[in-house]
C-alpha cells in the first residue's frame, strides 16, 4: 500500500508540482491549502507524512504542527512532519525542532 502524504501549502503551483513528483514515485498525495481542512482530513483519513509550509493566511504552519503534536493521540498513527519553507531564520528552526518535526527542507525561491 502506498504511503499517504498530505501537502499543506497555499502556493498551488509549487504544491501541484511536488504532488506530481511524489506520485510518480508511487505515493498517494493530496494537496490542501487550508490548515483547518488539513487537520480534519488527517483526523478522518490519516496521513503517513505531512509536508507543511510555515507562512499561510489563516493558521500558520507552526500552529498547524503544534495542533498535530498536541492531539497526536487522536490519530491512528501520528504522521511524520516535514517542514518545507523559504524561511531560514534560526529562531524558527529552533522552534520547529522543539515542537518535534521530523525534517526541515528549504524551498529554493531564487
Amino acid at each position: 500500500m502506498a504511503l499517504k502524504i498530505l501537502i499543506l501549502d497555499d502556493h498551488k503551483v509549487f504544491s501541484e508540482s511536488l504532488k506530481v513528483v511524489l506520485e510518480t514515485h508511487g505515493f498517494d498525495v493530496v494537496n490542501i491549502t487550508q490548515a483547518e481542512v488539513a487537520l480534519r482530513l488527517i483526523k478522518a483519513h490519516g496521513a503517513d507524512i505531512v509536508i507543511s509550509d510555515i507562512e499561510m493566511p489563516e493558521m500558520s504552519g507552526l500552529e498547524f504542527i503544534k495542533n498535530i503534536k498536541e492531539n497526536s493521540r487522536e490519530y491512528k498513527v501520528a504522521p511524520k512532519i516535514i517542514v518545507l519553507t523559504s524561511y531560514t531564520k534560526l529562531n524558527l528552526f529552533k522552534q520547529l525542532l522543539n515542537i518535534g518535526i521530523d525534517a526541515y527542507l528549504s524551498k529554493n525561491v531564487s
